[in-house]
């Protein structure tokens, strides 16, 4: 868990820098038009009910909102739509939005919905300095859901976003579409696109921690994208101060037991290829360790029985 503490006010007021209002996470916007007493299929599909707006009036008329594919079971709300009005919503349908209007003489009425594009390239731009974090999603409204849950609970696994957010305050955050992406056998190509084209895992630029396209979502990486992750990789020294941060994260943590323990019995039985066994040897040929590695391992050692191949290594390297 991120402990950072921001001494910005913000914090806890989240007032938006200069006269800027907090703006909406970006969304794909539309609406239908209702002259009848019918039902009517809003959208077939999970999407935001916005609201209604009243046009003409009608006699002894409503509508029926519901959460649904058809007009029927959980009801989002029940609207006169006997005088104009616009009336501002903003409820997540989860299934669906249907509209029954009912009554004498029926209203003119319009329904206002907004929906997420499925799939795709997506940032989470802070208005204050201009940095920003890309990602990729199969379904835009669970990614952004998740990040704010992540982000408002500090428990964010990308620790320069939760700084920022910390920092800066929800409100000053906004989560923008950038690309839709059909075909998600490409979406992470897309994402390594915008990634190489903004450089967002520059500090000066973004928040991205990885050069990479991140691969969590069951797609394969493809053989160019995994060369580049090696080469990424290749010769890379971890800093003092990375080890440190690691150090410090890690102190006063308790292992969870359950997680070593079931790990351990997916693995029994196991045994490693051939192949694996020649990568494993072939990766520690030639191999210097340091003094004080070599000290910390002969004390670690000391009074333990050492088995002939762990000793041979263990002596070809001194």
């Amino acid at each position: 868990m991120n402990t950072a503490i921001s001494s910005n006010p913000t914090n806890q007021n989240c007032v938006p820098v200069g006269t800027l209002t907090p703006l909406p996470v970006s969304q794909q916007s539309s609406f239908t038009r209702i002259t009848t007493n019918t039902n009517t299929v809003i959208k077939a599909s999970s999407g935001i009910f916005a609201g209604i707006s009243v046009n003409t009036a009608g006699v002894t008329s409503s509508a029926t909102v519901y959460n649904n594919t058809t007009c029927t079971g959980t009801v989002i709300g029940v609207f006169s739509t006997l005088a104009q009005i616009v009336l501002p919503v903003g409820a997540n349908a989860t299934t669906g939005i249907c509209v029954t209007t009912a009554g004498g003489t029926p209203a003119d009425i319009t329904i206002l919905w907004q929906w997420w594009k499925k799939s795709g390239i997506y940032r989470i731009l802070n208005r204050i300095d201009g940095k920003f974090y890309i990602g990729s999603a199969f379904d835009f409204n669970r990614r952004f859901s998740r990040h704010k849950r992540l982000l408002n609970n500090n428990y964010h696994t990308n620790s320069h976003l939760q700084n920022a957010w910390n920092f800066s305050g929800e409100c000053n955050f906004i989560f923008e579409i950038l690309e839709e992406v059909t075909d998600k056998s490409i979406l992470l190509n897309r994402e390594q696109f915008w990634l190489d084209w903004t450089q967002c895992y520059d500090r000066d630029i973004g928040y991205n921690i990885l050069k990479i396209a991140d691969n969590r979502t069951g797609i394969l990486h493809s053989k160019e994208t995994k060369i580049k992750m090696s080469m990424a990789h290749k010769g890379k020294v971890k800093s003092k101060e990375w080890q440190d941060k690691i150090t410090k994260a890690i102190t006063g943590k308790k292992r969870n037991l359950s997680v070593g323990k079931a790990h351990s019995e997916r693995m029994k039985g196991f045994k490693h290829s051939d192949e694996t066994k020649e990568k494993m040897r072939f990766s520690q040929t030639g191999r210097k360790h340091s003094e004080e590695s070599k000290r910390k391992r002969s004390e670690k050692l000391k009074g333990k029985l050492i088995r002939p191949l762990e000793l041979s290594l263990w002596v070809k390297n001194k």
